[in-house]
C-alpha cells in the first residue's frame, strides 16, 4: 500500500478584533483636533502548517491506527511496511503573551481517487485543553495534532488524501 498522507492540511484562524481605534487629541491655539488611527492586527496572528499528519504505509485490516501528538503510534489489526508516521505540526504566530484556543474537527473522510474512503477521527493536540500561550519574548508557538484512522480489511491499495481544518481563536 502507498504511504497514507493526509495531504495539505488547511487551516483558518479567527479573532474578533480586526482593528483598534486610538483617539489622538492635540490642542492648537484654542482648537481641538481629533484623529482616528486604525491598526489592523490580522497580519500579526497566523497559523501555519509545518508538517502534515501521516499514517505511514500498511496492509489493511479491520482495525485502526492512532497517531498521538507526541509522535507515538499504535496499530490494531494493521501490519506496517515502513515508518513515515508523524503527527501534524502547526505554528501559531502573534504577539508575545497572547492566548489562543485550538478547535479541531470531529471527523473527516479521506479518499483514494473517489474509489474508496476511510474515516479519520478523535483529533487531539499536545496542548492542555487545546489552549496555548505565545511565550514572553516569542512570537510563535508550535503544537502537534494526532488522530485515529479507521481501516477496513477490504481497503483499496493507494494513497488516500484529504484535509482537516484547524482553527486558532485568539483571546
Amino acid at each position: 500500500m502507498q504511504p497514507f498522507d493526509l495531504g495539505s492540511a488547511t487551516w483558518t484562524f479567527g479573532t474578533n478584533c480586526t482593528g483598534v481605534g486610538i483617539q489622538i487629541t492635540e490642542t492648537q491655539a484654542n482648537s481641538v483636533t481629533e484623529e482616528i488611527l486604525m491598526i489592523d492586527f490580522s497580519d500579526y496572528r497566523s497559523i501555519t502548517t509545518i508538517k502534515n499528519l501521516d499514517f505511514g504505509s500498511f496492509t489493511p485490516g479491520n482495525g485502526s491506527i492512532t497517531v498521538n501528538p507526541n509522535g507515538n503510534y499504535t496499530a490494531t489489526n494493521i501490519v506496517y511496511h515502513d515508518g513515515g508516521v508523524q503527527p501534524a505540526e502547526f505554528e501559531v504566530g502573534g504577539f508575545e503573551n497572547t492566548s489562543f484556543v485550538i478547535s479541531l474537527p470531529t471527523s473527516v473522510i479521506v479518499s483514494y481517487n473517489d474509489l474508496d474512503t476511510m474515516t479519520v477521527n478523535n483529533f487531539t493536540t499536545n496542548l492542555t485543553n487545546n489552549e496555548g500561550v505565545i511565550g514572553n519574548g516569542n512570537y510563535t508557538k508550535n503544537f502537534f495534532v494526532g488522530a485515529d484512522l479507521i481501516v477496513s480489511s477490504d481497503q483499496l491499495s493507494g494513497q488516500y488524501t484529504g484535509y482537516f481544518v484547524v482553527t486558532a481563536d485568539f483571546y
